[in-house]
């Protein structure tokens, strides 16, 4: 028997329960699953079931075993779930994969405790006609985010398991921060994720003892049995899927069953399509959903593990600072892109990170992207769609983020080229001064005299738009005497144009952080938009 993965009993992030085990009556202490009384515990969980499926289509595994650590007694079964109805396929710890079809759905473990029980480890073990080698290097890019670095790479690394490589843009860690010997801490100019990624991929290619690198965000929550589980699958793949690429599955902190994206779709129209979303995994309905074969082309570097091969073979991400450098990548390389369950990390929200710099890095790296992908795309398509982003950002009193917009789009017309000559860290600085910011409760009361409402964010959200608002451009040409000295508020993510008719001020208001930004109408600044101008 070979080693597959271990299974997952819980980890620090409350509400996440229900990823590792379903009970009644067992709990985790130190990440050791038990009980007091007699009970019983189901693994049909995202961390724990076996995605038949998957295994009978990549992988060369024929027969799994369940070895079992524990103290007490216990009976245990095999199950297998197919969204029809959950049913007993073993009354022991061992199942034939070559006894099951492709639709089989999931198969899981469950425990039956006769009286007190201690589980300190579940092993899964496999019988397979393959095994090859699965030698991971985790690859982390920061930029004076020491915290999150530090924590993340020492975790990793003192498993033991795992070699890591910590790229850092800001150049603020030393080796004291870090001080285990599997990690490999690289100084690099901030040349923003793109950049930073790119460093460590080479120094994972230079040291040619891996056979893949896993790229993972700073500021994310991972539990060591992710790389564990992806290692492990990594080993039994068949010869047509030896060279496939595992994308994680990313969660929000504030959320931790419900998905965010699990793989993605970049279609040759530009359309972009997280597959997944919203889906909650804490339900055997999610389960089965996010088990569904995808037709997906990327993964997000939040997590996302691919061959050293495509390094050795000279790609290197394009020097798009941040966004839309994961999609680029995956799509030229022609990654052979899936998901595993148990894959996966747990991030911050990206509604505290949005500002007007993402939207210029977003539209002028989109535009590339597109034109990377379909020649045809035309100057003329790209200036309809950032004038459509523009006067929406105007009509919301976002001038700022229309200015983004605009800068973007002139830097896409200076071509790729242009990109590999730039300043990266001086122009980051320059598009950032374009950031709102963002000011505490009291901030906002005291500058403004303005503070969150509930029911003004109410009102906002139900109003009606009609062609009066539309022909007035959401209120800007109006005469001053008919706008209302009254203010908007609106959360940063679901507003609508029409919320901001005849209001001369918006409070821009993110719930998650309780900060917030406050804009006033311009007609001035709406006409200089409107003729793209940036100065």
């Amino acid at each position: 028997m070979e080693f597959f993965f271990d299974m997952a009993f819980s980890h620090d992030i409350e509400n996440s329960e229900k990823l590792f085990f379903r009970s009644e009556t067992f709990f985790t202490e130190d990440d050791i699953l038990m009980t007091d009384t007699v009970g019983e515990v189901s693994f049909d969980t995202f961390f724990n079931i076996i995605p038949v499926d998957k295994i009978i289509r990549y992988t060369a595994i024929r027969k799994l075993f369940f070895d079992i650590d524990a103290i007490g007694e216990y009976s245990c079964s095999v199950w297998q779930n197919d969204g029809k109805k959950s049913r007993m396929i073993s009354d022991n710890s061992s199942v034939c994969i070559d006894d099951l079809k492709e639709k089989t759905g999931f198969i899981y473990l469950k425990i039956n405790a006769e009286s007190k029980l201690v589980v300190r480890r579940i092993s899964v073990l496999c019988e397979s006609e393959v095994t090859r080698k699965a030698e991971l290097c985790v690859v982390m890019c920061t930029y004076k985010r020491e915290d999150f670095a530090v924590r993340n790479a020492n975790n990793i690394a003192k498993s033991g398991l795992f070699d890591v490589i910590v790229t850092d843009n800001g150049k603020t860690l030393t080796k004291e921060m870090l001080p285990y010997d599997n990690i490999h801490l690289v100084p690099n100019e901030n040349t923003g994720g793109s950049g930073g990624f790119g460093k460590g991929m080479m120094t994972v290619a230079e040291k040619n003892k891996y056979t893949h690198f896993v790229l993972m965000d700073d500021d994310v929550e991972i539990s060591i049995n992710s790389l564990k589980k992806a290692a492990g699958f990594l080993r039994f793949t068949k010869e047509e899927y030896k060279d496939v690429s595992i994308s994680g599955t990313m969660f929000f902190l504030d959320t931790p069953c419900i998905v965010y994206e699990s793989g993605g779709k970049f279609s040759s129209d530009g359309v972009q399509t997280g597959c997944n979303h919203l889906t909650d995994t804490s339900t055997t309905e999610g389960l089965l959903d996010v088990e569904q074969p995808k037709d997906i082309n990327y993964g997000g570097w939040w997590l996302m593990c691919i061959p050293v091969k495509y390094v050795k073979e000279g790609n290197l991400p394009l020097p798009f600072f941040i966004k839309y450098d994961d999609v680029e990548y995956a799509l030229r390389c022609k990654l052979k892109v899936i998901t595993i369950s148990g894959f996966c990390v747990w991030h911050e929200r990206f509604e505290n990170k949005y500002n007007s710099a993402v939207e210029y890095y977003n539209i002028r790296n989109y535009f590339h992207l597109r034109k990377i992908t379909d020649s045809s795309f035309t100057k003329k398509q790209a200036k309809k769609i950032a004038m459509i982003r523009v006067i929406a950002k105007c009509c919301r009193q976002q001038y700022n983020m229309a200015t983004a917009v605009i800068k973007g789009y002139k830097d896409y017309l200076k071509g790729i080229d242009y990109l590999y000559q730039l300043d990266g860290a001086k122009n980051n600085q320059d598009v950032s001064s374009l950031n709102y910011k963002m000011l505490s409760e009291d901030e906002l009361l005291k500058s403004y005299g303005i503070s969150y409402s509930e029911k003004k964010e109410e009102q906002a959200l139900n109003a009606k738009d009609n062609l009066l608002k539309k022909l007035t451009l959401y209120g800007h040409l109006l005469p001053p005497f008919l706008r209302s000295d009254d203010y908007a508020v609106t959360d940063c993510f679901l507003d609508k144009k029409e919320m901001y008719f005849r209001k001369k001020r918006a409070l821009h208001y993110n719930k998650y952080t309780k900060t917030g930004y406050v804009t006033k109408a311009s007609l001035i600044k709406f006409i200089k938009c409107l003729l793209f101008k940036t100065e």
